[in-house]
């Protein structure tokens, strides 16, 4: 049996019972290809996304004079599939929720911004997470010894 101390401090040193913010850019669609370049980048090594003001940038924030970098607990670019994003997200929230703490996974963004992607996508094949949470969970109660 764990103290509550000793839950704390498992929590603390594995990062889970505290908010845990990640990023995912939505892979492009077939009629995107070759567009004007985003104005926003995601960059996975430094966990961070990069709003630029250039040029080049085919959107206007008003007031923006410089790049403005905002950093994540995990960035994941256009490329990074489902089960990436499950492995570092998913997963980890199922192994505390198993562990009889509380979890919650929220998808945010505008229309079209990939939360269906993420988390819904059906098929075999970079299926989404919720689709990925349960055949999890139900692999964990067929492997569990009661």
């Amino acid at each position: 049996e764990r103290s509550p101390r000793s839950a704390a401090a498992a929590m603390e040193r594995s990062g889970s019972g505290r908010l845990r913010v990640f990023a995912r850019a939505r892979p492009a669609e077939s009629q995107e290809m070759g567009a004007a370049p985003t104005p926003v980048e995601f960059n996975v090594a430094s966990n961070s996304v990069r709003l630029r003001c250039d040029s080049d940038a085919i959107l206007y924030v008003p007031g923006l004079s410089e790049n403005r970098d905002f950093t994540f607990d995990g960035v994941f670019s256009a490329t990074a599939a489902n089960t990436d994003v499950f492995a570092k997200v998913g997963l980890p929230v199922l192994e505390d929720c198993l562990k009889g703490y509380n979890g919650t996974i929220l998808a945010y963004g505008q229309t079209g911004s990939g939360k269906t992607h993420s988390l819904l996508k059906e098929g075999e094949e970079d299926a989404g997470i919720l689709q990925m949470l349960a055949m999890s969970l139900f692999s964990h109660i067929d492997n569990d010894e009661a």
